[in-house]
């Protein structure tokens, strides 16, 4: 038997080792030490290449291998020459902006607009192509260069050096935009190539130095020609229709240059404000002097708040406003001044001033935003003028309001805005003392009369002064309201008392008034009805003995009568005042009587009896004015002692309550005289209390400086040289002395 021999097996460390000795033996591939330089050959094709590709991008070739230029241009970037391919490249496009600058100069000549803009979107088309051939260049080299543009840029900043700075290009260019502007102004259409010539002015960021400064000139030019020519018919026909349309076509000029400078028109919306700014400086502000002195009297008379607007708010973008208020002020007196000054026509100046003021309000606050510095305006206006009369409008508005509380045909909402108006005026008058003195005599006859119309519009205008005020003015005007209502509560006690039952058949009502509130009325006397003296006398016994030391004076002329009158025609209630009631009741024993023998039973042979002149207006009020009771012969206005009066048994009415108005209610010349001497009188204890209040604090005070505080302290206007008879008045009466060492300075005597 044949016995193999079998190989020893390698062992595990053998194999281990054999693996490692053959990884020592790995390939491995290195850099070169040195990088291969390209042959100068290869730049100058790759060169070539891209040259080629300039010229025909910048020729308008089409189809072109813009991907082989691509790639050419960055593999000439790769060999480090970035510098090189951008200077030849700006260099190439340099000469092309140039070529295109000398080639547009020729052909500019015609359609100026259509021509540029078709070189411009070409110029702009060629750039596009060329930086999308050379975007490796821009993207890794020129980006990173701070003193380099990108080629976009380049070829922008190139067509605004060579093309827009040219300047025969550049002149025509702005000159055909401007006319094709000036064109749309006169009423032609909008060239759609304004709009993408704007945007590259704004793209090449010139549009405010080429383009704006110059436009902006232009357009004052145009638009001054447009107002020279309407201002010249305007000054030549002194029309404010003329101004209105003037304003509306200013306005419509705003409009449209409004549009043409925003995002819906054709130029830069930045130039709208500048534009507009423009416009109104050259058709309002050069022009304002003549606008406003040929219309704004029109315009105010004939409401034409829409145009007063107008001139309001092109004023305020002009930075005139100041400039119409003065105008508004000027106005103001102007008109107001003839209302306030012309005596003749006192009658009518309240309301007409009411009326004037209505206006001017509604003007402030329709034409003017209601601002309140034209209100103020306004108040100024008013007031100088008002108290340039100084009593004379204080006392008309007091008569105006008592007419409007006697009145009972109008509503009360309409009365109490009467009376706001009213307020508003009185706020403007310097002598309020003068207004409480009237207001207060007017009060006195409506609530002594029974003529006011409403207790409530009474109270109303009470609270109103006294808001106005203070209580200080209006203590004396409460006062009366409440004698009122003591004596309609001291009637009730008389009639209660054991004294009624002495009266006559008459029904009696008397007004008890604390003599400091209520205005001064003279005492006369007149032989009245025996039942008149027999009521009276009772009432006097009932008052003295509930009040203990006071007494009583009977003023005749506020008494007033009912009388029920027996007629032909029908009964009537006769409205009357005392002294007609006395004189009608002399008919019931009479039924003839002269002047003389009517005097000689009513009037008293005594110092203070009634005068003659009182008792002749009371028979002239029922005999020759509207309402005639008696019958006078011979019928004329003037009355005689030899005159006759009979009953007019042809009297005949239409109402059964008959008002007859009394000559001693309404006013008259000697009543307003006394009410002024009384009201002078104030003045002066007022003056004298002043001086003397500053002196006994100050001990010793200048002249000028004692003038300074009383015109601050007094509540009415004064004159420097009243104030100093008062100062002489003083001194005489040892209240105060002249220092001896400085006669302009005054001591105060304790």
């Amino acid at each position: 038997m044949n016995i193999a021999k079998s190989k020893r097996p390698s062992s595990g460390l053998d194999q281990t080792a054999s693996k490692r000795q053959m990884l020592k033996h790995k390939l491995v591939i290195k850099p070169f030490k040195v990088k291969p330089k390209a042959p100068d050959f290869y730049l100058e094709i790759t060169w070539n290449t891209l040259q080629t590709a300039i010229t025909q991008i910048q020729q308008n070739q089409e189809n072109l291998p813009l991907e082989i230029y691509y790639q050419a241009c960055e593999n000439y970037c790769h060999l480090k020459e970035q510098q090189g391919l951008y200077t030849k490249l700006r260099n190439m496009m340099e000469t092309h902006a140039q070529k295109l600058a000398a080639q547009l100069k020729k052909e500019i000549s015609g359609n100026v607009l259509q021509t540029f803009n078709d070189y411009w979107k070409n110029y702009i088309s060629q750039i596009n192509v060329l930086k999308s051939v050379f975007l490796y260049l821009d993207r890794t080299f020129i980006l990173h260069s701070k003193d380099k543009k990108s080629i976009y840029e380049t070829g922008l900043q190139l067509f605004k050096e060579h093309v827009l700075g040219d300047m025969y290009i550049k002149e025509s260019l702005v000159g055909a935009m401007i006319a094709e502007i000036n064109n749309q102004r006169n009423g032609g259409p909008v060239n759609s190539l304004l709009k993408p010539l704007a945007e590259m002015f704004i793209e090449l960021q010139v549009y405010y130095s080429m383009f704006e400064s110059v436009f902006i000139k232009e357009t004052v030019k145009y638009y001054e020609n447009e107002a020279r020519r309407y201002i010249n018919e305007i000054i030549e026909k002194r029309d404010g229709k003329l101004v209105s349309q003037y304003l509306e076509i200013v306005l419509a000029r705003i409009n449209q240059e409004s549009l043409i400078c925003s995002e819906e028109g054709y130029l830069n919306p930045a130039t709208q404000k500048s534009i507009i700014s423009t416009l109104q400086t050259v058709m309002i502000d050069a022009h304002k002097t003549t606008i406003l002195t040929h219309s704004f009297e029109y315009f105010v008379d004939n409401d034409c708040y829409e145009d007063l607007h107008r001139i309001y708010s092109f004023f305020g973008e002009t930075k005139n406003l100041d400039y119409l208020k003065t105008h508004l002020s000027e106005y103001i007196q102007k008109i107001g001044d003839p209302i306030v000054q012309d005596p003749s026509k006192d009658s009518e100046m309240i309301q007409s001033l009411l009326d004037f003021q209505e206006k001017i309000n509604t003007i402030i606050v329709s034409g003017f935003d209601d601002n309140p510095t034209f209100a103020l305006a306004a108040k100024e206006s008013f007031g100088a003028f008002v108290n340039k009369r100084k009593m004379k409008p204080a006392e008309l508005v007091a008569l105006f309001i008592d007419k409007l509380l006697k009145t009972g045909k109008i509503t009360e909402e309409e009365v109490e805005r009467k009376l706001n108006q009213c307020l508003s005026l009185f706020r403007l008058i310097q002598g309020k003392d003068v207004f409480e003195a009237f207001y207060g005599k007017h009060l006195a006859k409506r609530l002594l009369l029974g003529k006011s119309a409403s207790v409530d519009s009474e109270k109303s205008m009470l609270v109103k002064l006294k808001s106005e005020c203070g209580a200080g003015f209006t203590q004396k005007l409460e006062g009366m309201f409440k004698d009122v209502d003591l004596s309609t509560d001291l009637m009730k006690s008389f009639m209660s008392s054991k004294y009624a039952s002495r009266l006559s058949d008459m029904e009696l009502h008397v007004h008890v008034l604390t003599f400091s509130y209520w205005p001064t009325y003279p005492i006369h006397l007149i032989n009245i009805p025996e039942e008149f003296a027999n009521d009276q006398q009772v009432f006097n016994e009932f008052y003295t003995s509930k009040y203990k030391g006071r007494r009583l004076a009977w003023p005749m002329s506020l008494g007033h009568c009912v009388l029920h009158y027996q007629h032909p025609n029908g009964n009537k209630d006769l409205i009357v005042s005392l002294y007609q009631a006395v004189i009608l009741l002399l008919f019931n024993k009479y039924t003839q009587l002269t002047t003389s023998e009517i005097v000689s039973l009513l009037v008293p042979e005594e110092e203070n009896a009634l005068p003659k002149e009182e008792l002749f207006r009371a028979l002239q009020s029922i005999s020759v004015a509207k309402i005639k009771i008696l019958k006078k012969n011979p019928y004329t206005k003037d009355i005689s002692l030899a005159d006759k009066w009979t009953i007019n048994l042809d009297f005949s009415h239409p109402k059964h309550r008959v008002v007859i108005n009394t000559i001693q209610a309404q006013e008259t010349e000697q009543e307003n005289q006394k009410t002024t001497e009384q009201l002078f009188e104030d003045r002066q204890w007022q003056v004298d209390a002043a001086i003397v209040r500053i002196m006994k604090g100050k001990k010793k005070c200048s002249f000028k400086t004692l003038v300074t505080e009383l015109f601050e302290m007094l509540k009415f206007p004064v004159e420097t040289a009243d104030l100093k008879k008062r100062i002489e008045s003083l001194i005489e009466r040892d209240y105060m002395e002249r220092d001896p060492n400085d006669p302009s300075v005054y001591l105060y005597l304790a």
